[in-house]
């Protein structure tokens, strides 16, 4: 297992783990300039633990996330998104008050991220080139 975090200016430890050649990428950002954001779904906390299917089109320059769930230091979050046509996304886990965890793909990920800080969560794609994506798949939380 191995994993590679980039921590950009931020004092808390970030984690993901996932299979081998994964490499995941940090930013304390949560939304870069230029980009506005979409929720996918309606706005609050979700607090089980499911199974949400994702199918969301994500305009160019453009951040679709989930609605926020609340999980522990140490909880985990999967995520199997994968985007078409084959296009620079973002896909990952972005915590209102830690940042993100992603990586960046033309294709999609399967992954599993285990988050080091209690925090609200949302799963996100975020589109980084200048055509539309179709995002589609789930996460568990």
């Amino acid at each position: 297992m191995a994993a590679i975090i980039c921590c950009f200016g931020v004092q808390d430890v970030v984690g993901a783990a996932e299979g081998k050649n994964q490499e995941f990428q940090y930013s304390s950002v949560v939304l870069e300039e230029g980009f506005t954001e979409r929720l996918a779904e309606k706005m609050g906390i979700k607090l089980s633990v499911a199974r949400s299917s994702v199918n969301w089109a994500v305009k160019p320059a453009k951040i679709k996330k989930s609605a926020g769930f609340r999980k522990k230091s140490g909880g985990k979050v999967t995520v199997k998104i994968h985007v078409k046509p084959k296009r620079k996304v973002w896909i990952g886990v972005v915590g209102d008050n830690t940042g993100k965890i992603y990586k960046s793909t033309t294709t999609g990920i399967s992954a599993t991220f285990t988050l080091h800080r209690t925090d609200t969560y949302h799963v996100f794609v975020q589109n980084h080139s200048r055509a539309g994506v179709q995002a589609m798949g789930y996460y568990i939380k």
